[in-house]
């Protein structure tokens, strides 16, 4: 019987010490009793650290609270998943995304502890949230290809009686203008009040033509014609054509430019375009006043071109649909000049990325590659 046990123990040990999953038992208290070598593997702390170690030192507070809970379920024969996600901290300061199963570790009929299996998924959590990722911004894609194609395909045919509605409404307000203002009295309110409609079915005509020239640029997605290009002059060129706007609210406009910044390859215009679209953003987000700053800097063979401001910030739930074409808060917005911004940038092999705290402000970050010379 003597023998068997031995055998049994030496079994154990070997399966112990040669699982590819972390195996760790811990003692009432969380302290480390057992711990096998890829469980030395998955916290970056030798046997004899772990040996001795409480659970708590790899544990963030948020986890550690769950891993109570867990276990306090498991005590009192109450139901719970498994295996269950934990995220735990090596010992280099990273975090390991590992898939749990908890047993209680049970001696002489007496609950001693807990006794561990834990799998490493950090990468393949990673690998699956890359094709998440992956699928929609092809759903994305697929969506705004096929808005273009219905954008190209229509926007002639509104647009064309869209400009004659905008030439009838200015020759008529021409003719009140010139036949009814100088007569009676009661005429002449009468061609007031025509002149005042009339300007708000220019206005609403104006409006809907802005949409349309949107969805056209939209959809053409036209190559940039592009070249060596001076970021700082691009914004100066942006604040020349709107930064009056920012000071008539009282908004104060910083720039925290980097003087060695390299140029970059682009399309002067469609890089200027973009720029101008965050800064009236800026402005409009916020209508009582605040801080626009525009900061550029590199990082390596990346031109980083920043637009912030403190205005109301953006509720998360919104953001993920900010660069979708339509997609707009405001009152008059079309929903299109963050998509066609976000298409520009792409096209120009960068990226584009925002931040934003409620009450806070919000953050626009553009990503360009450094010219080639070329």
């Amino acid at each position: 019987m003597k023998k068997e046990f031995e055998l049994t123990k030496q079994n154990y040990r070997y399966l112990l010490e040669n699982a590819t999953d972390a195996i760790w038992v811990h003692d009432l208290d969380g302290i480390i009793v057992v711990a096998n070598k890829a469980c030395e593997t998955l916290t970056g702390y030798s046997h004899e650290e772990l040996i001795g170690m409480n659970v708590s030192r790899f544990l963030s507070k948020k986890f550690l609270a769950k891993a109570r809970q867990i276990r306090r379920k498991l005590v009192c024969g109450e139901y719970f998943e498994q295996p269950y996600e934990l995220r735990e901290l090596r010992k280099d300061g990273s975090t390991a995304i590992v898939k749990v199963t908890t047993n209680l570790f049970i001696s002489g009929g007496v609950i001693r502890g807990f006794q561990h299996i834990g799998r490493d998924v950090t990468e393949e959590t990673r690998m699956h949230e890359n094709i998440r990722q992956y699928a929609q911004q092809l759903a994305q894609a697929e969506k705004l290809n096929a808005l273009g194609e219905l954008a190209a395909s229509v926007v002639h045919e509104i647009n064309n009686p869209l400009a004659g509605l905008l030439v009838y409404c200015r020759l008529l307000s021409e003719k009140i203008d010139n036949h009814l203002l100088d007569k009676e009295p009661e005429t002449a309110e009468l061609g007031k009040e025509m002149l005042a409609t009339l300007a708000k079915m220019e206005s609403a005509v104006t409006y809907c033509s802005n949409i349309t020239r949107g969805l056209l640029d939209f959809a053409r997605q036209s190559k940039p014609m592009v070249g060596p290009v001076t970021v700082h002059l691009v914004v100066d060129r942006a604040l020349a054509l709107v930064g009056n706007r920012a000071r008539l609210k009282n908004i104060e406009i910083v720039r925290e430019e980097d003087p060695q910044l390299a140029p970059v390859t682009a399309d002067f215009q469609q890089l200027e375009q973009v720029i101008v679209n965050l800064i009236v953003n800026a402005i409009q987000a916020m209508p009582d006043g605040g801080r626009l700053t525009i900061r550029t800097n590199q990082n390596g063979e990346w031109v980083m071109i920043s637009v912030k401001d403190t205005g109301q910030g953006i509720p998360p739930k919104n953001i993920p649909k900010l660069f979708t074409p339509f997609f707009t808060t405001k009152e008059k917005g079309s929903g299109l000049g963050l998509a066609i911004s976000h298409g520009i940038i792409e096209q120009h092999g960068g990226t584009f990325s925002v931040e934003s705290k409620v009450g806070k402000g919000t953050t626009f970050t553009i990503r360009l590659p450094v010219g080639t010379g070329q």
